[in-house]
């Protein structure tokens, strides 16, 4: 299990790191090729006009193979999707 806290914003600001920070982390994390990892700010679903990263989907779709679990923006249906060889699921929904 891995995860990466916080999300993407002025680094002087608590739970904030620069894209560049952020990133790393992530791509850090899905270099130990954890089951699970945990995220707060998660990935774009373009295909769905789902808001998120569009960085961490390129941090996340490039030889990682695993279930990613986010918050942060909510979602509608479908809170799972498919990148990569891996998946991530969006739970910061109305729907817990």
């Amino acid at each position: 299990m891995g995860g990466v806290s916080g999300v993407v914003g002025n680094p002087h600001q608590n739970q904030q790191r620069t894209e560049a920070d952020f990133l790393a982390a992530v791509e850090k994390v899905a270099a130990w090729q954890p089951d699970l990892s945990l995220l707060h700010q998660g990935p774009t679903d373009e295909k769905r006009a789902h808001r998120g990263d569009p960085d961490v989907a390129i941090s996340l779709v490039t030889d990682y193979e695993s279930l990613t679990v986010f918050g942060h923006t909510r979602w509608h249906w479908p809170w799972l999707m498919t990148l990569g060889a891996s998946q991530v699921m969006n739970v910061g929904g109305d729907w817990l």
